[in-house]
């Protein structure tokens, strides 16, 4: 039930609701009362149901003449939407990055609602499936990818001194992977690499756990 006596503007925290029920909204406006000498009495009808139902959808047997019906909004998702970018994770460079923001109303997380969502979903899909069972590739990321990624990351990317990777790329060593290969003796023997670069390439690979 609701009842206001006054002036002012009538929101749902005016609402007094039964112990089993929660008004999430409170700040939500039902209307605005102009003459302080009116009392305003309401008694609400709240019903459970799925997604969005319109008054004829209610069913006349639901309505009374002295009732106000109004379409009904049961989701508790208000918005949802999504982006598409380009993304890179070690040197592959095609791949997507799928961005999701999802607004509620409040009853329910963002991340309450996708996880019902996803649940749904893949309910859906096993069923469709039946008993075909697929294994699941590698999650991009895993530790044995992140670490096959790094091996191939460019000399460039070592932050090191503009002479040192001059060198190191002069001499055909483009890649981590490259390097690490080599022994301390025959990164001495590189033409224009010293004793300075030896200790930079050392220290950049002990950054790396290299």
């Amino acid at each position: 039930t609701l009842e206001k006596k006054g002036a002012g503007v009538v929101t749902a925290a005016d609402i007094k609701a039964s112990a089993d029920i929660e008004v999430v909204s409170s700040d939500a406006v039902i209307c605005t009362i102009d003459d302080p000498k009116v009392t305003l009495k309401m008694h609400l009808v709240v019903e459970s149901g799925r997604g969005y139902q319109t008054i004829e959808e209610s069913g006349e047997n639901l309505l009374h003449s002295d009732m106000i019906a109004i379409d009904a909004v049961f989701s508790p998702v208000a918005r949802v939407r999504y982006k598409v970018e380009n993304t890179r994770v070690g040197q592959m460079t095609d791949l997507d990055k799928l961005l999701i923001t999802v607004d509620t109303d409040g009853s329910i997380t963002p991340t309450e609602a996708f996880e019902e969502a996803a649940a749904i979903l893949v309910n859906q899909y096993t069923a469709l499936a039946g008993s075909t069972k697929v294994e699941a590739a590698p999650a991009l990321g895993s530790k044995e990818e992140t670490a096959g990624n790094e091996m191939m990351t460019p000399i460039e990317d070592l932050n090191l001194s503009a002479r040192t990777t001059n060198a190191l790329i002069n001499n055909d060593i483009r890649t981590i992977n490259d390097l690490v290969t080599l022994s301390e003796t025959d990164l001495r023997e590189l033409k224009g690499f010293g004793s300075k670069a030896l200790d930079e390439v050392k220290d950049a690979l002990a950054e790396l756990e290299f």
